[in-house]
């Protein structure tokens, strides 16, 4: 299975601070999709319901500490199912932006070593949206990697 883009009507945006949730978009096979918002530690138990095709991560990941962002990748895995692609963006090393913390290449492969295959690590921006004060328009470098569950 070679890497492919996020559905076509994901769109990844930074919540500036104030991240309320985790997305989780499911697509059908007549390109049909359902959103889901779910409290990022309610994952596993969304998982004993249902699994999932997609997650998307829009800067969710590198808000939490080391051991919190092993739960969550431990959540993702327990919702995705096999094959299933886990799409992340958060902040690079490179981005000047104040925020949270920055994950390399290296740290996102690390992170991803078992039970998972790293299909693509594209820059990618984060664009602070309309409304948020004087940093409205600011751009933050990141990282958009598709991650496929094994």
């Amino acid at each position: 299975m070679g890497a492919s883009s996020p559905p076509a009507k994901t769109r990844f945006s930074n919540l500036a601070g104030k991240l309320v949730s985790e997305r989780v978009l499911t697509a059908s096979s007549d390109n049909t999709a359902r959103l889901w918002e779910a409290d990022s530690g309610q994952l596993l138990a969304t998982a004993l319901a249902e699994t999932f095709d997609t997650v998307s991560d829009s800067g969710l990941l590198h808000v939490f500490s080391d051991q919190d962002m092993e739960g969550l990748i431990r959540s993702v895995h327990a919702v995705l199912r096999p094959s299933g692609l886990y799409w992340l963006m958060c902040f690079s090393e490179h981005a000047t932006f104040p925020g949270p913390r920055r994950l390399t290449q290296q740290h996102i492969a690390t992170l991803f070593k078992e039970g998972w295959q790293i299909r693509s690590i594209e820059h990618a921006r984060f664009e602070v949206i309309a409304g948020r004060g004087e940093d409205e328009g600011k751009i933050a470098a990141a990282w958009l990697a598709g991650i496929e569950r094994l």
